[in-house]
């Protein structure tokens, strides 16, 4: 019986994986719509409210690579996965009985500690699997749709269900889905740990060793070059997500323009995550990030300058279509560029980038709105990415001169 569970287990990992890789992450994009109005309506100021909103991401980051190392000392990463959904469902139900704005202060913090498993779990688990994508671009760009995904069904529940069946309805039903994810985490069949093969310096744990591989992870050109790369993109997807919503109020267009908007991106991601994967793989990493650097700065710089919805929708179509060239890329090579026995710890640091690159580019370019305009703030954070492709470009002739 349990060799038929098993064999059934291992011919379901790979969609087991990415319906994971959907169900982790939609939680957190359900409160994305919901969150600042609850806060407010359990009587915090308007600082604390964004306080509340942050504490989630610092707290995540915090704890990623800490809990990426232990997989990959550890192995059995589903189990780390399991803990991690059955803690993000525990927070949803301390979200729905939350009295006061610390106590929600206190569930972001639990929230932010059980997430912190998803990035360098999920990410890991999808390039190690037995797969039909033999790819590992198309792997990559499967998981970046999977992720896309989790944000747009998010958005959608949080903003409908939220507003129409009240924020505890909302706060069950997620943990509903989240225990039903725990379940489900207990079918994967992944690879047997590397216990074995490792000699006992490498099965010690401890802070120095694990600053030491972070270090180590650092140096590696490949590893750098995906972090930076994917914090410059989404260093602009923090300028956009801050600044299109008051842009949009400034030429005299709705909340409804800004969602479509956002919408038309994700649509656009979804659709070509794992045909750029593809791409990445028959024409090389370098033209295909060089191409999508490119249209990513383009596109926010046309964003500060249209000024008709259509000409928005368009140009969020373009955007969306640039970060599925980046996304499969750069993770792609935060894998095939780190030792199989520390891809945990590697996609950790690549998600902590991720996720810091929208914190400083809310920040620095509200900024520079603040003084300078909305369109200005969105116009400055299009030479991110293009100052890294300036960059990226010197370092490659540099090489090839020397």
């Amino acid at each position: 019986m349990s060799t038929r569970v098993e064999r059934v287990g291992e011919a379901l990992t790979p969609v087991l994986v990415s319906l994971l890789t959907v169900i982790i992450y939609i939680d957190t994009h359900a409160l994305h719509p919901i969150l600042a109005h609850y806060s407010r309506k359990l009587g915090a100021t308007v600082l604390m409210a964004g306080v509340i909103v942050a504490a989630y991401s610092v707290f995540e980051d915090v704890f990623e690579f800490a809990f990426g190392y232990l997989m990959d000392k550890f192995g059995h990463k589903k189990i780390f996965l399991l803990g991690g959904l059955v803690g993000d469902g525990l927070a949803m139900i301390l979200y729905a009985i939350s009295g006061s704005p610390l106590m929600l202060l206190g569930t972001r913090f639990f929230h932010g500690f059980s997430g912190s498993v998803a990035g360098p779990g999920i990410m890991s688990l999808t390039a190690e699997i037995p797969h039909p994508l033999a790819k590992l671009g198309a792997r990559m760009g499967l998981y970046g749709t999977s992720l896309i995904l989790a944000s747009i069904i998010g958005w959608v529940l949080g903003g409908f269900i939220g507003e129409k069946l009240g924020y505890s309805f909302l706060f069950y039903l997620l943990a509903f889905i989240l225990f039903v994810g725990a379940a489900l985490s207990l079918l994967i069949q992944e690879p047997e740990p590397l216990f074995a093969e490792l000699e006992p310096s490498q099965k010690e744990v401890s802070v120095q060793d694990a600053l030491k591989r972070g270090l180590r992870l650092l140096k590696n050109r490949g590893i750098m070059i995906a972090c930076f790369g994917i914090f410059a993109h989404m260093i602009t997807m923090g300028a956009m997500t801050t600044l299109l919503p008051l842009r949009f109020d400034e030429i005299g267009l709705s909340p409804f323009h800004v969602g479509m908007t956002l919408a038309a991106y994700g649509v656009a991601a979804l659709i070509f995550q794992i045909p750029m994967g593809f791409f990445s793989e028959k024409f090389g990493r370098y033209p295909t990030i060089f191409l999508g650097l490119i249209i990513v700065s383009s596109s926010m710089f046309f964003l500060s300058s249209v000024r008709t919805f259509p000409a928005f929708l368009t140009v969020g179509a373009i955007y969306g279509a640039g970060y599925s060239f980046l996304f499969p890329t750069f993770s792609s090579m935060v894998i095939e560029n780190s030792a199989l026995e520390e891809r945990a710890t590697a996609s950790s640091l690549f998600h902590i980038m991720f996720t810091e690159g929208v914190v400083v580019g809310a920040f620095i370019f509200s900024w520079v709105a603040q003084y300078a305009g909305y369109s200005s703030g969105l116009k400055a954070s299009a030479f991110v990415p293009f100052l890294f492709l300036i960059i990226l470009i010197l370092r490659r002739r540099f090489r090839i001169e020397n």
